[in-house]
């Protein structure tokens, strides 16, 4: 296996633990994030459900990077796509709110090259199946 095909997999692990942690913490810490919602004085929006919301989105972004890192780490075509989606899903962010939020250009300077490097002809024959006799005389 390559190592850059490990890197990215321990990238969206990562990207797992981190997300589902960010997920979490607000529902244990709810009232803090109530207080920050009110900040904005946003009147049309209960802030209960805006929780909820974020949590789910958070811990299904979370399941996403858990899936495609360990698709990576056992080179599976599916993880190799579903890191692809994720890296557009990257990219599209950065671009969105490159505008509005600076630092949010770290999802373009994350997205860019892991799509790129997925893209690779030869990373893509990491993840053909290799047939079993291929398999047995290999060892």
């Amino acid at each position: 296996m390559r190592i850059g095909i490990t890197v990215i997999a321990v990238f969206f692990l990562f990207a797992f633990a981190l997300s589902l942690f960010a997920s979490a913490s607000m529902l244990l810490f709810k009232e803090e994030v109530i207080k920050e919602l009110k900040r904005f004085d946003i009147k049309d929006i209960d802030p209960d459900s805006v929780i909820k919301l974020a949590f789910a989105i958070g811990c299904f972004y979370s399941a996403l990077c858990l899936f495609a890192g360990l698709g990576l780490l056992m080179l599976k075509e599916w993880g190799r796509k579903l890191a692809l989606l994720l890296s557009l899903l990257h990219i599209a962010y950065g671009i969105l709110t490159v505008a509005l939020i600076p630092p949010s250009a770290v999802n373009l300077i994350i997205g860019v090259p892991i799509f790129v490097y997925l893209n690779r002809e030869s990373v893509k024959e990491e993840f053909k199946p290799i047939p079993i006799e291929e398999r047995i005389l290999r060892s």
